[in-house]
Order: structure tokens, then C-alpha cells, then sequence
């Protein structure tokens, strides 16, 4: 929280942020830019089952996933993400994808002249990998 009001305090807004759970604890890494991104707020203990009601929160108050990490925590696959104003209209985000499915919805995007702004996986999931993706339109 420290680093992250820092960081406010200078005009900074988040890039993108990393969480791993070492022993029981999260660690956090976070890339802050100077870029406008509007409007913005970082989630970064959700639970993968509360994903979409988060995403569609963040929908009402018009913004948009920007950014998606992955994590697993105490045995629970969770999500970080960033979520900004920026590229309303302008992005395309996905979750619970297979594998296939991930290559759809990528191929798709880029179809449509977007490039890949994320990508995030759970590793070590109990079933087969589930893929998040964040792509925009430059």
C-alpha cells in the first residue's frame, strides 16, 4: 500500500502487477507508468468464482480489465487486475478459458486489429489450465 500511494502521489498509474503466494503469504511486484489511463482501480485478491462479478462492477462504473495476473493462494486460484477507462470500446478481456478456446478468442482479437495485452494462466490448477487474457485495440 505504501508503494502504491507513493506512486499516486507522483502522477504514476499502474502497468501491470504480479502476485505469488510464498509460504502461506502474497508477494506483490507492480510496473507503475506515467501513461493516461484514465480512470483506474487494482484488484488484486479476487477470488477466480467472484471474477466476473467484479468485472462486471467495474463495467458499471465504465471500466475496463487492462490487465490480468493469476495466482494460486492457500490451494484457491485468484486473479490481480487492473482495471482503467482508457480503452472502453476499445478492449477485449476473457477467463476461464481452455486452452482451445484461448487460441480462439486470441486469433479472434487480433482478427480485429487488437494486439495481446495480457495473458495470465493458473499453474497447478486441479483440473486442466484455465487461461485470462487482455487484448486492446492500439
Amino acid at each position: 500500500e505504501t508503494v502504491l500511494d507513493d506512486a499516486k502521489a507522483k502522477g504514476l498509474k499502474p502497468a501491470s502487477v504480479s502476485v505469488v503466494s510464498v509460504g502461506g503469504e502474497r508477494r506483490y511486484t507492480a510496473l507503475y507508468r506515467a501513461d493516461n489511463i484514465g480512470g483506474w482501480a487494482l484488484k488484486s485478491q479476487i477470488l477466480e468464482s467472484d471474477y466476473q462479478g467484479v468485472v462486471n462492477e467495474q463495467l458499471a462504473a465504465g471500466r475496463m480489465p487492462l490487465h490480468l495476473d493469476a495466482y494460486m493462494h492457500d490451494g484457491k486460484p485468484y486473479f490481480a487486475a487492473i482495471f482503467a477507462t482508457k480503452y472502453k470500446g476499445k478492449s477485449k478481456a476473457r477467463h476461464a478459458l481452455t486452452p482451445e478456446t484461448y487460441q480462439s478468442e486470441a486469433e479472434s482479437a487480433w482478427g480485429a486489429g487488437m494486439v495481446t495485452h495480457s495473458v495470465a494462466a493458473f499453474d497447478g490448477a486441479q483440473s486442466q489450465h484455465r487461461y485470462g487474457a487482455v487484448w486492446v485495440k492500439p
